[in-house]
């Protein structure tokens, strides 16, 4: 008894992350590149609570395009799209979200959205959480990571990017 009690354990106590769950239906984003923000079209994104159209964000480049909206014209949210990435498979390898660039205990809590796998990510459960990221695996070489701030300090940080995030994956 004592010995399989002890396999367990042992078993139990590894440092492996678990692995990106299978992508079962292929969903290709490559119509969006260089167009990132119309995956969330302007009438859809005021009706979720940011106004006006979404800003292409940062430089784009052949894998990775942005769009946001940010304060104090609208609550803070980002969309990233990878392309040729797996971003998705990224964040389950490298700990639980340890690449948001926060303080605190990384996080990630495995998520369904439209269909598709998808994570929530973080540092700290402590609520309210002031943001959140949703990572969702399209194909097993793109993704899309939604970044959402709280509204007015609600706490639904999480809550808003899951939001977006369906949005999103109904729109490609």
């Amino acid at each position: 008894m004592w010995v399989v009690v002890l396999a367990v354990l042992v078993t139990g106590c590894g440092d492996e992350q678990p692995a990106r769950p299978p992508i079962p239906r292929q969903l290709d984003a490559g119509a969006f590149a260089w167009r990132a923000c119309d995956l969330l079209p302007g009438a859809r994104a005021a009706g979720l609570g940011y106004p006006g159209p979404g800003m292409p964000d940062g430089i784009p480049s052949e894998k990775h395009w942005s769009c946001s909206w940010l304060p104090p014209v609208s609550p803070l949210l980002l969309i990233d799209l990878y392309l040729g990435q797996d971003r998705l498979g990224y964040e389950y390898r490298t700990g639980a979200g340890a690449s948001i660039g926060s303080t605190g205990e990384p996080w990630l809590e495995p998520l369904t959205i439209g269909g598709q796998p998808a994570a929530a990510l973080g540092h700290s459960h402590e609520l309210p959480s002031a943001t959140c990221s949703v990572v969702v695996g399209l194909t097993d070489t793109q993704s899309v990571r939604v970044h959402a701030g709280q509204r007015a300090g609600d706490g639904r940080a999480c809550e808003h990017a899951i939001e977006v995030a369906t949005v999103v994956v109904h729109s490609i």
